[in-house]
């Protein structure tokens, strides 16, 4: 197995928590055996996730939206360019109104100290780069099965890491 402690996702009170690997491994396959005999239930519906991300054409971006509304929930599209992170003041109130209008935010290409306060300040779970190369799901993506597509292994990686962080 890839490790006990899989990743550490920011809290909502600045401090991290670990989740997992065997636990996402375990629901990525029970997904994935759901998804197959076409008996997926939509476990997200009513929940709302930003996506703070420049553009919506990555392929991290679409694979964040594919998994999430996979799941029956409504993934928005934020632009970190257009949005007044400037000061830690800026950045305190928009996590504080994204907070109240999302279930979960996942930054991609977003400055590390940004994402850092978004998480202590949301109140929610706070993704940095969940769907891109550079976080852990890949690697786990990767021991979920060999035969199926790496994408949908991925997709289904980052299904039950949102099952995990979101309570339902």
């Amino acid at each position: 197995m890839y490790s006990e402690s899989f990743t550490r996702l920011a809290a909502s009170d600045g401090k991290r928590s670990a989740i997992d690997a065997d636990r996402l491994l375990a629901s990525a396959r029970s997904l994935r055996q759901t998804h197959v005999s076409g008996a997926i239930q939509p476990l997200l519906r009513g929940r709302n996730f930003g996506l703070l991300s420049e553009s919506t054409d990555t392929a991290p971006a679409r694979t964040f939206r594919l998994a999430a509304e996979g799941l029956g929930a409504q993934v928005t599209h934020l632009r970190p360019s257009q949005s007044r992170l400037a000061t830690l003041a800026d950045v305190k109130q928009a996590a504080s109104m994204l907070g109240r209008l999302y279930a979960a935010i996942e930054c991609q290409g977003v400055a590390p100290e940004v994402v850092q306060h978004l998480a202590h300040h949301a109140g929610v779970p706070v993704f940095a780069d969940l769907s891109t190369g550079h976080f852990p799901t890949r690697v786990l993506a990767r021991q979920l099965d060999q035969e199926a597509p790496g994408q949908d292994n991925c997709r289904y990686i980052l299904q039950a890491t949102l099952l995990a962080c979101i309570d339902l």
